[in-house]
């Protein structure tokens, strides 16, 4: 009797093993899920909050490889000394800007530099988890040391929040929603979060779990204005001209993007600052093949190129009128 619970239970367990190793295996060769960023992370101070370690390399999910150069940016490192028959481009914004995803060299920083050849530069201040709030302070302690020609800052419809985007720095240096406290410890989360079978069951249940998202709001759009109006006196103080790009994606529908596109359309207007609408080439509603499986804000590699190749022209004519 007792031989038989046991080979019972052994059965059991072994089933269990085979069926999560059948799952693991599915959810990454079909990817059901998003990719991940298993980047380490540290606390900065004030509103840029927190950013990727320097000097680091990993590996996502779905193989693609994450660096960051000493200043924390993804990317080699550059030199910060100027060349004279080089425009220096800076792009920011959140991870679509960092590039999720997708290898450094087709992200919308590495199309900039593709498609422009050997006489532009470009730097991507992108940071997974991002808003507008972390980004202004993050382009107040790079701009002096970077002095680009151009920034370009990417803006999305979760940007539309009202503080800098706080997020928790675990022990193990991932970062979590400081209103979620997981049950295991912190020290658990690298291994756990190497597997796509745990991720995929926290987005079930985060899916399962989640009440009417009203995170992200119009309403929050003046304070958004608010710190283009900083980002565009900080260029201004560098001799850097500005565009502002108004990215769409799967999610919202075209209609909410379409009042946060029109929104920064006046806003640059009336500072004479020049102004990128994504779903020109994206679509309206975009079109899915331009995003990763199961992501509604990233770009595939495809739909970065789109991406550079809308910005380049308006970078490169910002050029006659800096300041803008």
């Amino acid at each position: 009797m007792k031989g038989a619970l046991k080979r019972g239970i052994a059965g059991v367990l072994i089933s269990g093993i085979v069926t999560a190793a059948i799952l693991e295996v599915a959810i990454r060769t079909l990817q059901l899920i998003p990719d991940d960023t298993p980047v380490p992370y540290r606390q900065l101070t004030g509103e840029e909050d927190f950013g990727p370690e320097p000097n680091q390399s990993v590996r996502s999910l779905y193989g693609t490889v994450y660096r960051t150069d000493s200043r924390g940016l993804r990317g080699p490192e550059r030199m910060l000394e100027r060349s004279a028959d080089r425009v220096r481009v800076a792009v920011l914004g959140d991870s679509v800007v960092w590039g999720v995803g997708i290898a450094e060299e087709v992200t919308i920083s590495g199309w900039l530099e593709h498609l422009a050849g050997p006489g532009l530069e470009a730097w991507n201040l992108g940071v997974p988890a991002n808003n507008t709030y972390n980004e202004k302070a993050r382009y107040a302690r790079l701009a002096p040391l970077i002095r680009p020609d151009v920034t370009i800052v990417v803006l999305l419809y979760n940007d539309l929040e009202d503080a800098p985007d706080r997020v928790r720095i675990t022990s193990a240096r991932t970062i979590s929603n400081p209103a979620r406290r997981a049950p295991y410890p912190d020290s658990w989360r690298p291994v756990l979060e190497k597997s796509a079978l745990f991720q995929a069951l926290i987005r079930i249940y985060t899916n399962v779990t989640r009440t009417e998202d009203t995170a992200f709001s119009l309403a929050s759009l003046p304070g958004i204005l608010g710190q283009l109006d900083a980002i565009r006196a900080m260029a201004n103080s560098v001799g850097s001209s500005l565009v502002i790009a108004a990215m769409p994606g799967v999610w919202p529908d075209p209609g909410r993007f379409a009042g946060l596109s029109d929104g920064l359309k006046r806003f640059c207007v009336e500072r004479q600052i020049a102004f990128v609408d994504l779903s020109s080439v994206l679509g309206s509603p975009v079109r899915r093949e331009y995003f990763l499986p199961a992501d509604s804000t990233h770009p595939t590699a495809e739909g970065a190129r789109l991406i550079a190749e809308a910005l380049l022209p308006q970078a490169l004519q910002s050029l006659q009128r800096p300041g803008g």
